[in-house]
C-alpha cells in the first residue's frame, strides 16, 4: 500500500513568481526509505510540505493535482489528524520549538496528541536515551548549541512515533557522530516498518538506508536511482547535476600540496601524522612572516560552566618589507557543544563575558575595535538579513565603496544568484539565504572572516562555489575562519584545521598530505561508522 500518492501535482507559493513544482508524481510504499535530492531551491522542500500537510495548511498557494497521505486528501485532513500520522523534522529546528526547557519539548507533542502521562514518560525516556542526549535534559534551549537544538527537535519527533518521518535537511546542524547517530536511528525506524522520506544534500550517510534516490531539478522529479546506480554516477556527472559525493572516502584535497608545505607538515606530524596540537604550532616558526591574528588565553564561562579555557592560536601573516602577505583559510572543527561558535563569537568582539587578548596586526584590540575589524556570517541566515532584495543586502554599508557595484555582481554570479538580485532575502529557501550571507561577507571590507557552518543547507555546487569564494578571499589578503563539520568543505577549502573539543584547542595542523585522514579520523571520533 501507498502512504503518499501524488498525480501531476504543481505548486506555487502566493506571491511568487513562476511554479515550485511541475507536474509531479510520486508514489511511497508503506515501509519504504527515500531520498530526495538536487540543488538547493529544486523543489525538495516544498515535496515534504506537501506530504506533512504544510501546503496547503500554513504556506498557501495555487495547488493542483492530487496529494493523498493514507488515502485521505491533505486538503481534507485537519492539522492534527496529520500530526497523528506525520512527523516532520525541519532544518531550522528554532521553527518547530514550543517550550524553553528541554524534557518539556520532547514531551509537547505526545501531550497535544492526548497520550497517557505514563505512555509520555515512557516515549519521552525512550526518545532521549535513542538520541544519546540524557546530558541535555532539563536544559534551557537557548542554552543549546545549534546541533543540540537539532538533536532534541529529532528527538520531539521521535517520541511521537508516527507512522510517517518526513526530514528536510536534518543533519544541516549536525556533527559527524551525530549524524552517524541520526543515520542509527533512521535505520531502527525502517527496520521497525515506519516510512521514512528526507530531504538531503549530505548524502552520505544515507546510502546504506534508501530504498530510492529521487533526483529534483526546476520543481520535477528528473530522476529516481537505486542506492548502487546513484553510487556508480562518475565525479564529472555528480559536479554536472549539483550533488555532493556519495562516498566520503573520496573526499581528497581540491589543492596540489607542495614540497614545501609537505615538508612542513612531515616535521610537525611526524611519521604518522599524529603530534600533539603544541608541535604543530612550531609550524608557523618555518614561515617568514608575522602572524596577522594573534589569540592568548581566551576563556568564557556561563555559570560554573567553562566553555572556552584559555584557547590559544596565531593566524596569517602581515605585508612587509621583506615578506609577503600569506592567504590561509583555517577551519575550526570538534563536536557539537565544543565551544567553536562562541570562540568566533569572542574574537569578533560579539561577547561581552570572554576574557583574553585578540591582537590585530600588532595591536591589541579592545571588543568594540574587533567587532569593525572582523565580519561574522552566522549559521542562522535569517538574523543577518535586513532588507527589501539581494542586492540591497550585499550593498548596506558598503555604499561608500567605490568598486561595489562591480564586486556585488561577480559574487552573485559565482554563486549562481544573479537572477535573484531583485528578490526578498526572506523569499528565499535556506540555501539561497545562506548564500547571501556569504555574499555580504565577500564584499565587505573586514580583515577577518568568520563564517559558521557557511555550507550547511548548500547543494554540492554551491558548496564548492563557497571553496572557491572564501579560497579568493584568502588570496586577496583576509584572514577567513571556517567552523565546519563538512568534511568535503574543509578538504576543498582550508589549508589548517584547527580542532576544538571541551573549549580547548586539541589539534592545530597544515591540511596536507595524510592529514586529511587526520581530519577525517577527527571529525569521526566516537562515531558508530
Amino acid at each position: 500500500m501507498n502512504i503518499v500518492e501524488m498525480e501531476h501535482v504543481s505548486f506555487s507559493y502566493q506571491g511568487a513568481q513562476g511554479a515550485a513544482l511541475h507536474d509531479v508524481a510520486l508514489s511511497v510504499r508503506e515501509g519504504e526509505f527515500v531520498l530526495a535530492t538536487g540543488r538547493s531551491g529544486c523543489g525538495k522542500t516544498t515535496l515534504t510540505r506537501l506530504m506533512n500537510g504544510l501546503i496547503p495548511h500554513f504556506f498557501p498557494g495555487n495547488l493542483s493535482g492530487k496529494v493523498l497521505v493514507g488515502g485521505r486528501d491533505v486538503r481534507q485532513l485537519a492539522t492534527y489528524e496529520l500530526a497523528a500520522t506525520v512527523g516532520s523534522v525541519f532544518q531550522d529546528p528554532r521553527s518547530q520549538f514550543f517550550t524553553t526547557n528541554t524534557v518539556s519539548e520532547v514531551a509537547f507533542g505526545c501531550e497535544n496528541l492526548g497520550l497517557p502521562s505514563d505512555r509520555i514518560a515512557s516515549q519521552v525516556e525512550g526518545a532521549f536515551a535513542d538520541f544519546a542526549i540524557e546530558h541535555l535534559r532539563n536544559r534551557s534551549i537557548f542554552d543549546l548549541s545549534s546541533g543540540e537544538k537539532q538533536k532534541v527537535a529529532l528527538a520531539s519527533t521521535y517520541a511521537m512515533e508516527p507512522n510517517l518521518f518526513v526530514l528536510d535537511e536534518p543533519s544541516a546542524n549536525l556533527d559527524v557522530r551525530a549524524t552517524l547517530m541520526l543515520a542509527d536511528v533512521l535505520a531502527e525506524l525502517k527496520r521497525r516498518g515506519r516510512t521514512v522520506v528526507v530531504s538531503e544534500h549530505r548524502l552520505y550517510y544515507l546510502m546504506e538506508l534508501a530504498d530510492r534516490v529521487v533526483f529534483m531539478e526546476d520543481g520535477r522529479i528528473v530522476d529516481q536511482w537505486t542506492p548502487s546506480r546513484a553510487r556508480s554516477l562518475s565525479r564529472d556527472e555528480l559536479m554536472r547535476r549539483g550533488l555532493r559525493l556519495f562516498d566520503l572516502d573520496d573526499v581528497a584535497p581540491a589543492r596540489a600540496d607542495s614540497a614545501a608545505a609537505d615538508g612542513r607538515a612531515g616535521r610537525a606530524a611526524g611519521d604518522d601524522g599524529a603530534a600533539p596540537a603544541s608541535a604543530d604550532r612550531r609550524v608557523q616558526a618555518d614561515v617568514p612572516v608575522s602572524p596577522l591574528l594573534h589569540v592568548r588565553d581566551v576563556r568564557l564561562s556561563f555559570g560554573e560552566r567553562a566553555v572556552l579555557c584559555g584557547v590559544e592560536f596565531d593566524a596569517g601573516g602581515h605585508a612587509g618589507a621583506r615578506c609577503a602577505q600569506r592567504a590561509e583559510v583555517i577551519g575550526i572543527t570538534g563536536p557539537n557543544g565544543a565551544g567553536k561558535t562562541t570562540l568566533a563569537r569572542c574574537l569578533c568582539g560579539l561577547s561581552r563575558r570572554c576574557r583574553g587578548t585578540v591582537e590585530l596586526d600588532g595591536r591589541m584590540l579592545r571588543r568594540r575595535a574587533r567587532s569593525r575589524s572582523m565580519y561574522f556570517v552566522m549559521q542562522d541566515a535569517d538574523y543577518q538579513l535586513f532588507t527589501e532584495s539581494v542586492e540591497d543586502e550585499l550593498r548596506l554599508g558598503n555604499e561608500d565603496d567605490g568598486t561595489l557595484d562591480e564586486r556585488v555582481r561577480d559574487v552573485l554570479e559565482r554563486l549562481g544568484m544573479a537572477s535573484l538580485r531583485g528578490v526578498h532575502p526572506m523569499a528565499l529557501s535556506g540555501g539561497q539565504k545562506q548564500r547571501v550571507t556569504i555574499a555580504s561577507a565577500a564584499v565587505s571590507p573586514a580583515r577577518v572572516l568568520l563564517f559558521d557552518e557557511p555550507t550547511s543547507g548548500l547543494d554540492g555546487h554551491s558548496m564548492r562555489s563557497v571553496c572557491d569564494i572564501v579560497r579568493d578571499l584568502a588570496s586577496r589578503g583576509r584572514l577567513v575562519f571556517v567552523i565546519s563539520h563538512d568534511l568535503e568543505f574543509l578538504a576543498g577549502a582550508c589549508d589548517r584545521i584547527i580542532h576544538v573539543r571541551d573549549g580547548e584547542v586539541t589539534d592545530d595542523f597544515l591540511l596536507v598530505g595524510q592529514n586529511v585522514a587526520r581530519l577525517r579520523s577527527l571529525l569521526f571520533r566516537g562515531a558508530s561508522a
